[in-house]
């Protein structure tokens, strides 16, 4: 894929090679409003294709808050195409929610799909599945969300979201685990001493292709991010531990540090490499 950023760079190189790319739609606004429409009509194919053949379907939400601060429903389907080939998962909406009630997050998604096509009759012969995250409103036993699909549809099957009952699970070992504290703070601070200097990111780079190795971001762990997230930091630095320990070595030799600096490289390098900890 090409980040959207990329267009105005990629026009210029088509004008090097000598392509007439015209004189509109050049900007990565009328990009955005091309791709916009191209996926519209795409998902609108995609869902005719399925009330075409009558697929079975799996309704998939959780909520989420937009850039505005405001309540927002994600919807995504698991459908049938074909009934000769496995199902699959469209990401159906974004629908901004009036309040977090169950209530409002049932009927805006029923809402949804009707607007997609998907009648109370459809949903009768066709719907599935529900899942959903845990939480009350999702899937509180008298009047949640699942609770109302269920008196509506008796024959779906309710499901807890395994990824989120996961995070659950390692929240719950992670508390009972005291240890786990000392490896987050030192965690944290290889995402704050990269994240925060592109001079640090920089050299650290530098010392990865010295050592003809690949250094992959470090985030945080164990945030608010899934556990996958924390996964990849924490394979990032297990396979950039020769990098990270060079430049840490390098930063406490620098003249051009100062001796806090320089300590805190110390401090980090003992860490690192430290068998006991």
């Amino acid at each position: 894929m090409i980040d959207i950023s990329a267009v105005r760079g990629l026009l210029e190189l088509q004008k090097l090679n000598g392509v007439d790319i015209g004189v509109g739609l050049h900007s990565r606004y009328s990009a955005v409003e091309i791709i916009d429409h191209i996926s519209k009509e795409m998902k609108l194919r995609i869902l005719n294709k399925v009330k075409e053949v009558s697929g079975k379907i799996s309704i998939i939400i959780d909520e989420s808050t937009s850039i505005s601060s405001k309540s927002v429903l994600i919807i995504y389907l698991k459908c049938e195409i074909s009934k000769e080939k496995s199902p699959n998962i469209l990401f159906l909406d974004l629908v901004e929610l009036p309040d977090q009630r169950a209530e409002s997050v049932f009927n805006s998604t029923l809402k949804c799909l009707e607007q997609y096509g998907f009648d109370n009759g459809y949903l009768k012969q066709n719907l599935v599945s529900f899942t959903s995250d845990g939480a009350s409103v999702m899937l509180g036993k008298h009047s949640g969300v699942a609770k109302r699909f269920s008196t509506l549809y008796p024959d779906i099957i309710v499901w807890h979201c395994l990824n989120h009952r996961l995070e659950l699970a390692i929240g719950d070992a992670v508390s009972e685990v005291a240890g786990v504290n000392h490896f987050q703070i030192f965690m944290d601070k290889l995402y704050s001493l990269y994240s925060a200097s592109p001079k640090n990111k920089r050299e650290l780079k530098d010392c990865a292709q010295e050592l003809d190795i690949q250094m992959n971001k470090i985030g945080r762990v164990l945030s608010t991010r899934w556990v996958a997230s924390s996964f990849r930091t924490v394979s990032a630095v297990w396979f950039g531990f020769q990098a990270l320990a060079n430049h840490f070595s390098k930063a406490i030799n620098d003249p051009d540090r100062t001796s806090t600096e320089k300590s805190k490289y110390s401090g980090l390098l003992n860490r690192l490499t430290s068998q006991t900890n």
